[in-house]
């Protein structure tokens, strides 16, 4: 036999559904209509939710790069499609720590696939990005795969 709600519940309106118009909705916290923005998303310099989402998008563009680093000795062909995309999704965003690991990737992966002309283009230009940007432990990481 199921158990029924607590009293508070049922006069609350949680745990079924009331009838329209007896929640009160100031306490409910709905809003209507009017209170809402009509376009959700402002571009102005104190939304921060649009900040969160740019910070989500450079964090997954990073991760498709790590990604593409980790899958250049077993799949070097599906490492090269995913650090191409990240690298376009890094410049767009204008990332260069994500750009500097894609080009990276980019590097290894043709250096895993024999082609010793691109893999030395990559490289360097992963080198290049990392020290413009300040980003010396990546530089470090491309001049490293550089000389291997």
């Amino acid at each position: 036999m199921p158990q029924s709600a607590p009293a508070h519940w049922i006069s609350e309106g949680v745990g079924r559904r009331a009838k329209r118009g007896t929640r009160d909705p100031a306490r409910s916290g709905a809003r209507s209509r009017r209170s809402q923005p009509e376009h959700p998303v402002s571009l102005g310099t104190g939304d921060f939710s649009v900040r969160r989402d740019r910070q989500a998008e450079a964090q997954h563009v990073a991760g498709v790069a790590a990604e593409a680093i980790r899958l250049v000795h077993t799949e070097p062909r599906r490492a090269r499609s995913l650090a191409t995309r990240a690298l376009r999704h890094a410049e767009a965003a204008g990332d260069p720590g994500a750009a500097s690991t894609a080009e990276r990737a980019l590097g290894l992966a043709a250096k895993e696939l024999r082609d010793v002309d691109a893999a030395l283009v990559h490289l360097r230009r992963a080198v290049e990005l990392a020290e413009d940007a300040g980003l010396t432990e990546r530089g470090a990481e491309a001049r490293m795969s550089l000389s291997l």
